[in-house]
């Protein structure tokens, strides 16, 4: 039930009452469950500080970032957010050449967000946030953040095609609840606009990039979608 693939997981919904007749016993759930405890304490320690994520809330603004490698190719992709409002302000990311420097400015509303990512020497970026509201310097910090290897999603839903500027984000989640027949329950702070340019895209591909790109998390509560604000 707690599978992060969106299709593996509404799967498992509509056909849970034979999954829980196969399902393993509640006590060796258990005991399964405290060995793996003892193992991530122990691997908790041996990778240090070593994250595939990097944030911080110091400042008016909450900065997450990640980065992923894919070859010779490095995404560094990131949420920033209002620290006293919590909504996401800003959803930078750029792709650049593993080793190489990179820079790029996203503005929105007055506010301009610029990112100069460069190497670390030791495996690591260094992401230098530069964030200017209406033309006044108003934070600055450095991320850095260790590359994961991008892993290949396997999507396996019916393709869509979807072709919108400034959308409201809401009506555009919804399409969503319409193409898989579930219910979207979607929070009040879940607001804005967005454009989505997809053509022949699996529609659990497009759902996952829509998340993720808008800082929004998910969860299934039974035969409904919750999506709220990735506030952690």
């Amino acid at each position: 039930m707690a599978t992060a693939k969106l299709k593996e997981r509404m799967d498992h919904v509509m056909n849970y009452p034979a999954l829980k007749a196969h399902a393993v016993s509640p006590r060796r759930v258990t005991v399964m469950a405290a060995a793996a405890l003892v193992l991530f304490t122990v691997a908790a320690g041996i990778v240090g500080s070593d994250r595939a994520l990097a944030a911080t809330k110091e400042g008016p603004y909450a900065l997450r970032f990640t980065a992923t490698r894919s070859g010779t190719a490095v995404l560094v992709q990131g949420t920033v957010s209002d620290n006293s409002t919590h909504e996401v302000i800003a959803s930078p990311k750029m792709k650049f050449e593993s080793g190489m420097p990179a820079s790029m400015t996203k503005s929105d509303g007055g506010i301009d967000v610029r990112l100069d990512a460069r190497p670390n020497g030791d495996g690591r970026i260094a992401v230098d946030v530069t964030i200017d509201k209406d033309g006044q310097l108003v934070q600055r910090d450095t991320i850095i953040v260790t590359p994961t290897e991008a892993e290949q999603p396997k999507y396996s839903g019916e393709p869509i095609s979807l072709d919108l500027e400034s959308a409201d984000l809401r009506n555009v989640l919804n399409t969503f609840g319409k193409v898989t027949g579930f219910e979207m329950r979607i929070d009040e702070s879940v607001q804005g606009k967005v454009s989505v340019h997809w053509h022949n895209v699996p529609w659990d591909e497009a759902f996952d990039s829509l998340i993720k790109e808008n800082g929004l998390s998910y969860k299934i509560e039974g035969k409904a979608i919750h999506v709220s604000r990735n506030l952690s």
